[in-house]
């Protein structure tokens, strides 16, 4: 999982190309935002622990994802052409963004999660 503050950071330049358009649209001040790229290998649980926002678990419950009575706590997921959007107001003035690469080798159960929410 890379933290990006900068579209250059990202070797893929299809998801570059998304960073840059993200980036522009918040006209460079992501002062409130924080992009996560999730890379190959980034488990659920490191996911989840290393951005505090409960993907796969709820906030309110413990159920899980998967469980009948689960809520996801995301405000929206979006799927475009080279991956998955999924953003989460942890705050009235933070928000956390991550990118799920649409490749083989990203986790399946996340590749799962985001395919069913969108």
């Amino acid at each position: 999982m890379q933290k990006i503050s900068d579209p250059s950071q990202v070797e893929d330049l299809a998801i570059r190309s998304f960073f840059q358009q993200r980036f522009e649209q918040l006209e460079g001040d992501i002062t409130d935002t924080e992009f996560i790229l999730v890379d190959s290998g980034d488990s659920l649980e490191s996911l989840e622990s290393g951005t505090g926002c409960a993907l796969f678990s709820c906030w309110c419950s413990e159920a899980v994802f998967g469980d009948e009575d689960y809520q996801p706590s995301f405000e929206f997921i979006e799927q475009h052409q080279q991956c998955h959007e999924i953003l989460f107001v942890t705050s009235d003035d933070y928000n956390v963004v991550i990118v799920v690469p649409i490749a083989d080798d990203i986790d399946k159960s996340l590749s799962m999660f985001c395919r069913e929410y969108t």
